[in-house]
């Protein structure tokens, strides 16, 4: 597979780091189907271009590059903490709306999609990532995040979302380890991390990142998903290895979105 993935002449230092990573993440997903490892190969072929673009812009090597990085994030997540729970109704792309720009939303969310929007008779749940995330690095950030949310995907209007504050602390877990695994010389903040600053997510991330994934997965098949837990005191004995009850009770409390 690294043989095949090998598009590296003439790549700037940060092309090749991205490639790197690419093809680290195909590798962990194991052996492929040759159809699979063809497709592949032709978005790797492309990739090189994508990323010197935009990734806002919407050409066949910037979507096929998002596309193939959001279906290993989710292959990740699955082997880790078991299956999407809906999986068939939720689109696989994650893109940009300018409009949400406009409109003063400019955070990435997991999504449903307007009545009239084209999507809307097959899919129920997609990732918007926010408008300024306009490099390859916080686009790869920023879906880490919300590719966690997928896993159980929430929409509700502005000011309504209820979700335990877990699910949030997960979500920056996974953002930062795999931004410290494949981008370490990034800047955090210049791809939008909330992780060493005070904030909610901050204390979510402190607390969630001493439980391991196998803990974290049984807690999954315990309540459903990461953001409901229902029982504190069953979460606190999950958790009570790894968590004081100090830390473990605010994880199963509601987040506050500020």
């Amino acid at each position: 597979m690294t043989q095949m993935l090998n598009h590296r002449a003439g790549m700037t230092e940060r092309q090749a780091r991205f490639m790197n990573m690419l093809e680290s993440m195909c590798e962990n997903a194991g052996e492929l189907p040759e159809r699979v490892q063809s497709q592949i190969a032709e978005i790797m072929a492309q990739a090189p271009e994508a990323l010197n673009m935009s990734p806002r812009d919407n050409n066949d090597p910037s979507i096929n590059l998002r596309k193939l990085i959001q279906h290993f994030m989710l292959w990740d997540l699955e082997e880790r903490y078991g299956d999407m729970q809906f999986p068939d109704t939720t689109f696989r792309l994650p893109f940009y709306e300018h409009s949400r720009e406009i409109a003063g939303v400019r955070n990435s969310q997991v999504i449903s999609f307007n009545p009239m929007h084209p999507l809307v008779r097959e899919y129920d749940f997609g990732v918007c990532i926010g408008w300024p995330f306009d490099s390859w690095e916080a686009f790869f950030y920023q879906l880490a995040h919300e590719s966690v949310h997928l896993l159980n995907p929430k929409v509700a209007p502005v000011g309504m979302l209820r979700t335990s504050t877990l699910d949030e602390g997960v979500a920056v877990r996974y953002a930062e380890e795999m931004l410290e695994r494949y981008f370490p010389d990034v800047n955090p903040y210049s791809v939008g991390s909330p992780a060493g600053m005070p904030n909610a997510y901050d204390e979510a991330w402190r607390a969630a990142r001493k439980i391991p994934d196998k803990a974290l997965r049984q807690v999954r098949e315990t309540f459903g998903g990461f953001g409901d837990i229902t029982d504190a005191a069953r979460f606190k004995e999950l958790t009570a290895q790894w968590l004081t009850s100090a830390e473990a009770e605010p994880l199963s409390s509601d987040f506050h979105y500020s």
